[in-house]
């Protein structure tokens, strides 16, 4: 099951998208610039309807931006 977890960046506070495997180690699979973004990308990989509008955070740039 997908979860998303608050961090606090240089740049403020973002969510990680992701899962723990049976060791409890947390695997990240997207970083998000807000809870809102996080949690439909969630609902999305635990099996809900396709989002509709992403807000990834793009480590190139350290900015957050739109994706479909």
């Amino acid at each position: 099951m997908y979860v998303y977890l608050p961090v606090e960046t240089v740049t403020g506070a973002e969510c990680k998208v992701g899962f723990f495997d049976p060791n409890g180690d947390f695997h990240i699979e997207s970083f998000h610039c807000d809870a809102d973004g996080a949690a439909q990308r969630v609902s999305y990989l635990n099996g809900g309807g396709p989002p509709c509008k992403r807000r990834a955070w793009d480590s190139s740039d350290i900015t957050c931006t739109e994706s479909a």
